[in-house]
């Protein structure tokens, strides 16, 4: 389903701290697995769980919206080169090879260039949410906020960000170009 691109950050959080709870759904299935004598795990307070926690949300929250976007470029694609593919004798993966990978070529590249230009953006209140006492991760968005909204430090914060910028900047020219060396196109 595409419904969790259309939640808000918050809303995953509530429902990531309700899942990896104490006694919350996945440490209660650890135990039936498990057996009575299995320790329940506090996910969210162990900073090695930090990190795959949050992959694990953002690809769940952000998967049903790429999925209708590279089905909708897959449904471009002429349905007589699949014909001509079986006609041939073309095996399911051979067509996948040489029909709808360089069919959906284009939208790899495109959603490659916004994605590694959104790289920087890096989740911040995802980020922020999911920090506690035991948990110091930071990333640049986090540190920005802190920087100039509790130390009121407003150029350092300024200056941090602009940089975060910048590197966005070239991250996505530096991805346009790769995308026209490979497929022949890009954004601009």
């Amino acid at each position: 389903s595409y419904l969790p691109y259309f939640l808000s950050w918050i809303s995953v959080i509530g429902i990531a701290i309700n899942l990896y709870s104490l006694y919350g759904p996945i440490n209660d299935l650890r135990v039936a697995i498990g057996g009575p004598g299995t320790e329940r795990i506090l996910y969210l307070a162990d900073p090695g769980f930090f990190i795959p926690n949050i992959l694990i949300l953002t690809v769940w929250k952000t998967l049903g919206w790429d999925s209708i976007i590279y089905l909708a470029s897959i449904t471009s694609i002429d349905p007589q080169l699949y014909e001509a593919a079986i006609v041939d004798g073309a095996s399911k993966l051979r067509q996948a090879w040489h029909i709808t990978l360089p069919g959906i070529l284009p939208t790899i590249m495109i959603l490659l260039i916004l994605r590694l230009g959104g790289l920087f953006n890096s989740n911040f209140e995802l980020v922020y949410g999911l920090q506690n006492p035991f948990i110091d991760y930071e990333v640049i968005s986090t540190i920005v906020y802190k920087m100039g909204i509790q130390q009121a430090d407003f150029a350092l914060a300024t200056a941090v960000g602009f940089m975060q910028g910048l590197v966005a900047l070239l991250l996505t020219v530096m991805a346009n170009k790769g995308s026209k060396m490979v497929s022949g196109m890009g954004i601009w």
